[in-house]
């Protein structure tokens, strides 16, 4: 031993995924950013020409950093809220900014 650090072998599969690819997955997410992961899978697999699974992409984006998020659903109004709000602006309609 000569006390040089030697390259180890790796165990485990081979990743079929490589730094290029993540790169484009990247750039995808940045344009196509509220598509959901199965839209976003179909537009990597055009873009790299690999065969890959939606669990694949699903694993590198969160590698990559970012987080999944649902939408928030907002309530309807009801219809006493309606008709307050139009009761509102009807009464402020020809208020100018000095006024308020």
């Amino acid at each position: 031993m000569n006390n040089v650090a030697e390259k180890m072998k790796k165990a485990g599969r081979p990743s079929i995924i490589s730094n290029a690819d993540r790169r484009s997955l990247k750039r995808i997410i940045k344009v196509n950013w509220r598509s959901n992961t199965r839209e976003i899978t179909v537009l990597w697999r055009d873009a790299i020409k690999k065969q890959i699974s939606v669990t694949t992409t699903k694993r590198q984006i969160k590698k990559i950093g970012y987080r999944f998020y649902k939408a928030k659903q907002k309530p309807l109004l009801t219809k006493l809220q309606m008709r307050n709000r139009l009761k509102w602006a009807r009464t402020y309609r020809f208020w100018t900014h000095v006024q308020s």
